[in-house]
């Protein structure tokens, strides 16, 4: 016996809507590797959590809302002025 109910688009109070990732960040020049820069790119991609500094790629631990897109390039300038382009790579995505 099955029972049939009309589906309705609602979201219960304890479904998550935030999820933690470790986003590897690459193509980052290696004087920008230092815990200020990596945490200033965590805290401007998502909600900032934690940094790694692994090799051979800098890594850092954000708080993603689930129905927000993820964002996997972007070009950044440094203090100097100098521009680079990153790329992220969410890891167990």
């Amino acid at each position: 016996m099955n029972a049939i109910e009309r589906w309705v688009p609602t979201v219960r109070m304890d479904f998550p809507a935030k999820n933690p990732f470790w986003v590897k960040i690459i193509n980052l020049p290696d004087q920008h590797c230092e815990k200020r820069s990596v945490k200033r790119i965590g805290e401007d991609l998502v909600e900032y959590m934690d940094w790694k500094d692994t090799e051979p790629f800098p890594m850092v631990r954000v708080m993603v809302e689930c129905d927000s897109s993820l964002i996997f390039n972007r070009e950044t300038v440094s203090d100097i002025g100098e521009i680079f382009y990153i790329e992220f790579n969410y890891v167990k995505l």
